[in-house]
């Protein structure tokens, strides 16, 4: 029987060929190789990178141009990093992201489009064991932030701007940014933690993204030792 986080550990490695001293060297010389001892469900950020994919918004469904329905299940380890975002060019116009707040017992989870904060919720400390789902769900008309069980809605007159971008083209990128111009956005910190990401209803593979960072473990977390 195959472990399923042993799995996930060595999953996206290349070994085939290299022999036993090769298989050696390519471990022991690089840490994203190193499997931890304890590993749960879930894509570990290690804070230096980000993962992108090419997912249409279009909503079929209704007559609504484009749709976004984002589910997170995060377990940060850092107070401050871009969880999600959509980048058009050197421009971001949307941005789920978890800020440092003034209060030593909570964050800030806020939504920005562009370099303007449309919705903002605080939540009790996140780094801790406990994992927290994060819901934003946003149409032309009107956007939602869900945290735990507060909510925050949003109609703004900056969705203009995203509906804009969104007529356009779209790079979803998870975890952190591309470089984009300074002012872009007001966080640009790259994700440090656990997180689970589900996009209209799909659940996203890091595997199948069309970029990611090397140290990003799609399919393995390290587990909280209590």
């Amino acid at each position: 029987q195959i472990n399923p986080q042993l799995d996930g550990c060595i999953r996206a490695w290349n070994l085939m060929n290299l022999g036993h001293s090769g298989v050696n060297e390519v471990i022991q010389g690089k840490k994203s190789k190193h499997c931890l001892v304890a590993m749960g469900r879930g894509s570990f950020y290690p804070g230096t990178g980000m993962a992108a994919f090419q997912i249409s918004y279009n909503n079929l469904d209704s007559a609504e141009d484009w749709l976004i329905n984002v589910t997170l299940t995060i377990r940060p380890s850092t107070d401050t990093g871009v969880m999600f975002a959509l980048v058009s060019n050197e421009t971001v116009p949307l941005a789920l992201s978890i800020v440092d707040s003034n209060s030593s017992d909570s964050q800030k989870i806020t939504v920005t489009i562009g370099n303007i904060t449309v919705a903002q919720l605080e939540s009790k400390k996140l780094c801790t064991p406990r994992r927290v789902q994060v819901g934003l769900l946003v149409t032309r008309q009107e956007l939602e932030l869900a945290v735990d069980s507060h909510t925050d809605r949003s109609n703004s007159e900056q969705l203009s701007t995203l509906h804009q971008a969104m007529m356009a083209n779209v790079v979803t990128y998870l975890g952190g940014l591309p470089d984009v111009p300074l002012g872009a956005t007001p966080v640009t910190a790259f994700y440090h933690g656990c997180m689970e990401v589900q996009v209209n209803n799909r659940q996203l593979d890091l595997d199948e993204a069309i970029s990611k960072d090397n140290y990003i473990r799609s399919h393995s977390c390290p587990q909280i030792m209590q």
